[in-house]
């Protein structure tokens, strides 16, 4: 089974990531939001640089990528990335093998029996887990840990304190995959049916569909397949709202229109922190790197793009 480790990376990354290198939020930002009320053009404002990083968290505990993109650039690059993805996506169309794939993952995923048919189909990796894997789990993970663990000190980028928050941070990861049953049948069905659940929320069918969508259109799909990797990594005992709602930031230092904010949040259980640099640009601050970003326009589109590719190919491992 290796589906719940997809999503603990997939979702792990989009989340702390956004968090870290884009940033721009909202005091007004809700939990409850499914869609920002304002627009591109007319961003909430913000009264400090640390009540931007929470909005973030705030907008990607409720899923809504769009929100974040909206908040973390000014508009005309917003608007620049739309462009750019209308004409990325016109450029590279998926193929007839790529169409034909997603069709039949689709109808499998939306069909009346869905989930005894995905059932039946996990039970032989269900088993060889059982037979196979599980015995092997601890020692797999104890190697990994100690080669990540080794890399983390060769680092010369990380700071001591980095360091031993990306070591305690891995120890409580090795720590949630050695207690979690992989092979355990009723956590399957549960994540089954939340796949189940995300894939009608899509209300998606063909990749044509994809090549007709507009790029708001294409981000609101893509916080709707992230809420549904939230679900299934829920269901295995990593909840990463838990993770985005423990975001509390504070402002480190600030001289005039720069800031430096340390962002503090908890992940497997383990307080983690890291510190990101803010700007003020027109009454507004922003994520530091995300504007000094040369691709951060293509990268707005690619992530987004990516959340919907990752849970594509998660949810078809899991079938």
């Amino acid at each position: 089974m290796k589906s719940p480790i997809r999503f603990l990376t997939t979702a792990s990354i989009a989340a702390l990531l956004a968090l870290g290198l884009s940033a721009c939020g909202s005091d007004q930002s809700s939990p409850e939001a499914t869609q920002p009320e304002q627009s591109p053009s007319k961003p909430a404002q913000t009264e400090s640089p640390t009540a931007v990083v929470d909005g973030v968290a705030r907008e990607l505990a409720s899923g809504n990528p769009l929100a974040v993109r909206q908040l973390s650039m000014p508009a005309a690059k917003f608007d620049e990335a739309k462009a750019k993805w209308v004409e990325e996506r016109d450029q590279d169309p998926p193929s007839e093998e790529e169409k034909a794939k997603f069709a039949e993952m689709m109808t499998k995923l939306t069909a009346s029996d869905a989930e005894e048919q995905m059932m039946a189909e996990l039970e032989p990796h269900l088993v060889k887990y059982d037979t196979e894997m599980a015995a092997q789990k601890p020692m797999m993970v104890g190697m990994g840990q100690g080669f990540a663990a080794q890399a983390i000190q060769e680092n010369q980028e990380l700071s001591a304190d980095e360091k031993q928050a990306a070591t305690n941070a891995l120890g409580g990861a090795a720590n949630w995959i050695n207690a979690t049953n992989f092979g355990d049948r009723e956590l399957a069905r549960k994540a089954v049916r939340e796949a189940i659940t995300t894939a009608k929320a899509l209300e998606m069918k063909s990749l044509d569909e994809v090549q007709s969508m507009d790029f708001e259109t294409m981000l609101g799909k893509a916080g709707t397949a992230f809420q549904g990797i939230k679900r299934i990594l829920a269901v295995y005992g990593l909840d990463l709202n838990k993770t985005l709602q423990s975001v509390k930031s504070e402002l480190v230092s600030q001289e005039g229109d720069s800031a430096k904010v340390k962002v503090n949040f908890s992940l497997f259980d383990q307080p983690l922190s890291f510190d990101t640099e803010m700007v003020r640009v027109d009454g507004r601050w922003y994520g530091k790197k995300a504007l000094d970003e040369v691709n951060g326009v293509e990268q707005a589109a690619d992530d987004a793009e990516e959340v919907i590719e990752d849970t594509e190919e998660a949810v078809e491992d899991a079938g």
